[in-house]
C-alpha cells in the first residue's frame, strides 16, 4: 500500500504539470474538415486524450478506408459536467456538423454517483451537451465512453473499499443505466479492458499511477470505440500503433467481442436499435464471469414481455428460477447466489413471450 501511495504522488505531481499546461493549450483537429469524411468530436479529460487516443481512432480509420475528421475538446482533471458548461464547448460543437460525439467522463463519478436520479451532474451535462449538439446538427449521434476501473479499485476507502472488478461492475451497471436513459451509444472500453485483464494476459494496460493508460491501453480503448462507432470488427486491420503485433492482433480480437458478442446491449438510441441494425430482440450477460459466490444477470426486452430466468446445471437439472413475472421494455437485472452450489458450468436460460437465449456461466470457489 504505501509503494502504491508513493508511486501515485510522483505520478500526481507529473500529471499536475501535464494539466498547468493543457488548460490553455489548443484545441487542435487532425485534418481539414471534409464533407465527406466521418466527424468525430471527443469530450473528456485524460482518459481521453492519453496517447492521443482520438487519433489512434483516425488512424484505425486510415488503415480500414474510412475517412475520418478527428477534433477533440479536452480539459484534463475536469469532469464532463465543467466539460459541458465552459463557453468554449458551444463554440467547438458549433464549428462543424458533428456526426459523433464521444462524451467521457471520470469512474469514480460513474461508479459512485452520489444521487444517481436526481442530483448527479452527469445528468444535466448530457443533456447540455446533446441540446447544443442537435441546435447544430439533429443527426449527431452521442457515445458515451464506459470507462475502466482503477487497477487498485476503490483505493480511497482502505476500510470498506471495492477492488477493481467491483468497481468496474458498479460502473458497467450505471453506464448502461445512463445509455438507456439518455439514448446513447455506449463504447464498452471498460467491458474491453476487464475481459483483457480477466484473460489473465500479461498486457499491461495501466500505467504506475494504476489510473491512466499506457500505450497498450489506449490502442484498446481506441479499437473499442472504432468498432462501437463504425460497426466493423478491428481484427485483422493493419493499425498497431507501434506495439507487438501479436499483443495488437490479441487486443483487436478482444475489442470486437467485446463489441460484438459480449451479450449486452450497448446501443439505445432509438433510430438506429429499431431499424436495419438491430442484431437481438433480446440480450443476455452475466457479470463478473466466472464469478464466486454470486453474478449479476443483466438482460433486455424491446416489448413488455412474461420472462423467465432460469439456471440449469450441466447435467440438465433446474438449480434456480430467478424470475418468472412480467416485466417492461428495457434494461433489467438479477441476482444469482450461488453460494450453495459446487464449483462448474451453469446456464442461464431467458426465455420471453418472443424468443429465447441461453448463456453459460461460470462458478469458481
Amino acid at each position: 500500500m504505501i509503494i502504491r501511495r508513493l508511486n501515485r504522488i510522483n505520478y500526481f505531481l507529473s500529471y499536475i504539470i501535464i494539466v498547468f499546461f493543457s488548460l490553455n493549450a489548443p484545441y487542435y483537429s487532425f485534418d481539414e474538415k471534409n464533407s465527406n469524411s466521418t466527424k468525430i468530436l471527443f469530450l473528456g479529460n485524460s482518459f481521453t486524450g492519453w496517447n492521443e487516443m482520438p487519433f489512434m481512432v483516425k488512424y484505425y480509420g486510415d488503415s480500414a478506408g474510412v475517412e475520418i475528421y478527428v477534433d477533440t475538446y479536452l480539459l484534463y482533471g475536469r469532469s464532463l459536467y465543467e466539460i459541458s458548461i465552459a463557453e468554449a464547448l458551444e463554440t467547438k460543437i458549433k464549428s462543424n456538423d458533428w456526426d459523433y460525439i464521444i462524451m467521457q467522463d471520470s469512474p469514480y463519478r460513474i461508479a459512485y454517483p452520489l444521487d444517481f436520479l436526481d442530483s448527479n451532474p452527469l445528468f444535466p451535462a448530457i443533456q447540455r451537451i446533446k441540446y447544443l449538439a442537435n441546435l447544430q446538427n439533429e443527426k449527431t449521434k452521442f457515445v458515451f465512453f464506459l470507462p475502466w476501473a482503477y487497477e487498485d479499485g476503490q483505493f480511497w476507502v482502505e476500510s470498506d473499499g471495492d477492488d477493481y472488478f467491483e468497481m468496474q461492475r458498479k460502473i458497467i451497471d450505471n453506464t448502461i443505466k445512463m445509455g438507456e436513459q439518455f439514448e446513447l451509444l455506449i463504447a464498452p472500453v471498460g467491458f474491453a479492458w476487464n475481459a483483457l485483464i480477466s484473460s489473465g494476459n500479461v498486457i499491461r494496460l495501466f500505467e504506475d499511477d494504476f489510473t491512466h493508460p499506457t500505450v497498450e491501453g489506449s490502442y484498446l480503448t481506441a479499437s473499442v470505440i472504432f468498432s462501437t462507432i463504425f460497426n466493423l470488427p478491428v481484427s485483422e486491420n493493419s493499425y498497431y500503433a507501434g506495439i507487438l503485433l501479436e499483443n495488437a492482433s490479441y487486443m483487436q480480437g478482444i475489442a470486437t467481442e467485446s463489441v460484438f458478442n459480449s451479450g449486452f446491449n450497448w446501443n439505445f438510441i432509438t433510430d438506429i436499435a429499431q431499424g436495419e441494425n438491430a442484431k437481438h430482440e433480446i440480450f443476455l450477460q452475466n457479470y463478473p464471469n466466472p464469478f464466486n459466490a454470486e453474478t449479476t444477470i443483466n438482460y433486455s426486452i424491446d416489448k413488455p414481455e412474461l420472462v423467465s430466468i432460469k439456471i440449469f446445471n450441466n447435467l440438465g437439472q433446474l438449480v434456480s428460477t430467478l424470475l418468472n413475472s412480467k416485466k417492461p421494455k428495457g434494461m433489467h437485472q438479477v441476482i444469482f447466489d450461488a453460494k450453495s452450489l459446487p464449483s462448474g458450468i451453469y446456464y442461464c436460460i431467458l426465455k420471453s413471450e418472443s424468443a429465447s437465449l441461453t448463456k453459460p456461466i461460470i462458478l469458481l470457489k
